[in-house]
């Protein structure tokens, strides 16, 4: 029985942690001539004339 409750609990944790860290991935990307992030904080880069991105 106690083996069962340990093992509950691990399971919490890892739903826990799994929760955590999916509930809101980071996105990065083009928008645009931008460069875009939902990095804390949020981030929005526009180039400087001339230049241009490497890819999408």
């Amino acid at each position: 029985m106690p083996k069962l409750i340990v093992l509950a609990l691990v399971l919490l944790l890892v739903g826990f942690v799994y929760a955590f860290m999916h509930r809101n991935p980071l996105r990065r990307g083009l928008a645009g001539d931008m460069l875009a992030s939902s990095a804390r904080p949020a981030l929005l880069v526009r180039p400087a004339s001339g230049l241009t991105p490497a890819g999408a």
